[in-house]
């Protein structure tokens, strides 16, 4: 019951920050201080999601920083795919860190076993830093080398317009490769597909 109270505790809490816009305005701050400039953007959006979600329920904060995060990538003209891969990633480090931070914290900082051994807070946050502590630079680190391969020497130089125009055609493509054949209608619907690719193209 006492693990059940407290997710709905922080569910309303979140709930409560989300109407107050505070995560639209730590991500447009974020912006500012990264001037624009995207591997700056994307570790302080990192260590945002990290840093919230040791304190709140990740899954929510996630939820809620998501439709931010794709708002900056449009802007910034990149594929908001990664980022979030990469903004889950770090939010499930930071809710580990605490007792609070994510439902099985919850549940194994309640259990009797536990509680009987006087394990408090902040005790149970000091035995798991070693181990968080890792887990960040390691992140950190094959986040960095990813967004090397992925981003530097690569960036697509295209206006926003035609990069989105490119995306749609993948989808097109992709829809009338993947689009089983079975009767006319559907033999009518890949063949438009297709035309209308070449004819974007």
């Amino acid at each position: 019951l006492e693990t059940l109270c407290l997710l709905f505790g922080m569910m309303v809490l979140v709930a409560i920050f989300s109407q107050t816009g505070i995560f639209d305005y730590f991500a447009v701050k974020a912006y500012k201080m990264a001037r624009g400039k995207v591997w700056p953007l994307i570790s302080l959006l990192c260590l945002f999601s990290a840093f919230v979600s040791a304190f709140l329920d990740n899954v929510t904060t996630i939820l809620l920083l998501t439709p931010v995060s794709i708002r900056l990538c449009q802007v910034l003209n990149l594929d908001p795919v990664p980022i979030l891969i990469a903004e889950v990633l770090f939010s499930n480090i930071g809710g580990t860190a605490t007792a609070v931070g994510d439902p099985p914290n919850v549940i194994i900082i309640s259990h009797p076993l536990i509680t009987s051994q006087g394990i408090n807070f902040a005790e149970f946050t000091l035995h798991l830093l070693i181990g968080i502590i890792f887990c960040m630079i390691t992140g950190y680190g094959l986040l960095a080398l990813y967004y090397y391969i992925l981003y530097v020497g690569r960036r697509d130089t295209d206006p926003p317009h035609i990069a989105e125009l490119k995306r749609e055609i993948a989808i097109w493509e992709r829809t009338a490769r993947l689009m089983p054949v079975v009767s006319l209608e559907e033999r009518a619907i890949r063949d438009a597909l297709r035309s209308k690719g070449r004819e974007v193209r």
